[in-house]
């Protein structure tokens, strides 16, 4: 009986992977002195916790100045990178509400990213949001989890009626140390040519495999609202 649905966010609900790259790039430019990593270097991280990310390939000292020139390209690149929502999130989330479902984002995108981006889409009121900026571990720890679900009203007793959709194996490991259950959004390009289809295959939970985001609205269907 599920009560609360929270998504990841970037490769889950928003195409945002052809922006962090070239951001990333661009940011690391103003670093001569680091090694410059390439495209598939920068990809392999999958880093949406963009401060912490930059912080391991700048250093602790420079951190604060990457994350600020970052936050600019960010901008400056989004109205051209950004890819908007994947198809059919927008009615998926809005029927999602109809039904009644709580609903938040547990995201490791930082609080100042996540705003210059909702501001550009709209995915409509979440229950509750929780970035980068609200926990001290992130994903794979269950920090984001546990803290949505204690916004949200829901002891952690009660974790088996939250269910979290996410695109990596961080989203996967978080959800089991939370004890909440896991739903695999596979309709992204990032996850289309990783490993974490091959990973999926291996294991032997009990999760959801969502092909496309309406296969979400189905597997819910079979666990109406308590």
């Amino acid at each position: 009986m599920i009560k609360a649905v929270l998504f990841d966010l970037d490769g889950t609900l928003i195409d945002t992977l052809h922006l962090y790259l070239q951001t990333y790039f661009k940011t690391m430019e103003h670093f001569p002195d680091v090694e410059l990593l390439d495209m598939k270097q920068i990809e392999a991280l999958k880093p949406t916790s963009e401060y912490r990310a930059l912080e391991k390939l700048v250093g602790e000292e420079l951190a604060e100045k990457a994350f600020n020139i970052f936050l600019d390209n960010y901008s400056q690149l989004h109205a051209e990178l950004f890819q908007g929502a994947f198809p059919g999130v927008i009615s998926m989330l809005e029927i999602l509400r109809e039904k009644g479902f709580l609903l938040g984002i547990v995201t490791g995108k930082s609080r100042p990213a996540w705003e210059i981006t909702s501001a550009q889409v709209n995915l409509g009121e979440f229950d509750v949001v929780i970035t980068d900026n609200e926990v001290i571990h992130p994903k794979p720890h269950p920090d984001g989890l546990v803290e949505a679900m204690r916004l949200l009203g829901i002891p952690l007793t009660e974790a088996q009626k939250v269910v979290y959709v996410g695109d990596s194996i961080s989203d996967l490991l978080a959800a089991r140390e939370a004890g909440v259950k896991f739903a695999a959004a596979v309709w992204s390009y990032w996850v289309k040519t990783h490993e974490f289809l091959s990973w999926l295959e291996n294991e032997r939970e009990n999760f959801a495999i969502l092909e496309v985001s309406a296969d979400l609205i189905d597997y819910l269907d079979n666990e109406p609202v308590s």
